[in-house]
């Protein structure tokens, strides 16, 4: 009730901090560096040795990842050949025999001796059909988007990029 009567204290109270920020802010923008960051690149050479989470005592220079059903269709074989392509200088594929409802079965049978294991790809196909599966290692959670990564980086390798 007193502000409406009194104009200097509605301007003391409302309209000169209202003005500082202003001003503020004025001259924050004025003084900001635009720099754009680095792209950040994911890469499974990153996680190296971190696959048993903390669980081994071995010592990796490489992350293994199998493949499997690379000679049921043409194209499984170019999928197959696009996630080597794009393979980053840590990665090792291993191709696995082509049964692809046995490695299934032995690669969650065989969790302590697949332990330098990233993840795996199995692929399926009936008729014109492929299925893909991506696996990959139930300790080291930050496989699953490397493993994406590497399905996108396929994926953009079979586009021609």
């Amino acid at each position: 009730l007193s502000v409406r009567r009194d104009r200097r204290a509605w301007a003391s109270q409302l309209l000169l901090p209202a003005i500082f920020i202003l001003l503020a802010l004025v001259v924050a923008s004025m003084l900001a560096v635009k720099e754009s960051m680095p792209p950040l690149r994911m890469d499974s050479g990153m996680f190296i040795g971190t696959v048993d989470g903390g669980a081994t005592n071995l010592a990796k220079d490489h992350n293994q990842i199998h493949i499997s059903g690379m000679t049921s269709h043409p194209f499984a074989q170019k999928v197959g050949e696009a996630f080597m392509a794009t393979a980053s200088p840590h990665d090792e594929y291993a191709i696995f025999p082509e049964d692809t409802e046995m490695f299934a079965s032995y690669y969650m049978r065989n969790v302590r001796e697949l332990s330098s294991d990233f993840g795996a790809i199995t692929m399926r196909s009936s008729g014109d059909d492929i299925n893909m599966t991506l696996w990959f290692d139930n300790q080291a959670l930050h496989a699953i988007p490397v493993m994406t990564n590497l399905w996108n980086n396929a994926r953009l390798k079979l586009l021609g990029y």
